[in-house]
C-alpha cells in the first residue's frame, strides 16, 4: 500500500514539473513573438515614412503563426495602395536597408533580418508578410514559402 502511495505521489511530481515546463515554454514564446512582432512593426513604420506611403493609421502586424506553426515570427501587414509603384522586391531592399541602419541582424547569414515572404494586392490594398528571421522555424517558412513561389 505505500509503495501505491509513492508511485501516486512520484507521477504527481513528474506531471507537475511537465506541466510547470509548458507553460514557461508558451509564455516565453508569447514575449518572444510580442517583443518580435513590436520590432517587426516598428522596421515596417520605418519603411513606410522611408517610401513616403501614406495610411490612415500605424500599421500592425498580425501573426501568421497560426496557418504554418507556433514559432514563427512573421507577420502579415495591410496597407491602401500608394500612389508610386510599390513590389516585393522594393520592401524587401528597404527592409534590408533599415535594418542594416539599426544593426538588426538575422540568425541566420544566408538570409537579411526581415525578409518579405509574400506580396498580393487584393481589394485595393498591398498585402504583404515580413518574417523576422530570427530562429529556426521562421528560417523554415521563409525557405517553404520561398519553394511554394517559385512553383
Amino acid at each position: 500500500m505505500v509503495w501505491l502511495v509513492v508511485l501516486i505521489i512520484i507521477v504527481l511530481a513528474v506531471g507537475g514539473f511537465v506541466w510547470w515546463r509548458v507553460a514557461n515554454r508558451k509564455r516565453a514564446m508569447r514575449i518572444f513573438l510580442l517583443r518580435s512582432r513590436q520590432l517587426s512593426d516598428h522596421i515596417v513604420q520605418r519603411m513606410l515614412v522611408a517610401l513616403k506611403w501614406e495610411t490612415p493609421e500605424p500599421l500592425a502586424g498580425t501573426p501568421v503563426a497560426d496557418v504554418w506553426g507556433h514559432g514563427i515570427m512573421a507577420f502579415e501587414y495591410a496597407a491602401p495602395t500608394p500612389d508610386f509603384g510599390v513590389s516585393r522586391k522594393l520592401l524587401d531592399q528597404e527592409l534590408a536597408q533599415l535594418a542594416a541602419d539599426e544593426t538588426i541582424v538575422s540568425s541566420d547569414p544566408r538570409f537579411p533580418a526581415f525578409v518579405v515572404s509574400d506580396f498580393w494586392v487584393r481589394s485595393g490594398e498591398i498585402h504583404f508578410d515580413v518574417a523576422f528571421v530570427t530562429n529556426a522555424a521562421t528560417i523554415e517558412y521563409v525557405e517553404d514559402v520561398e519553394r511554394v513561389n517559385q512553383e
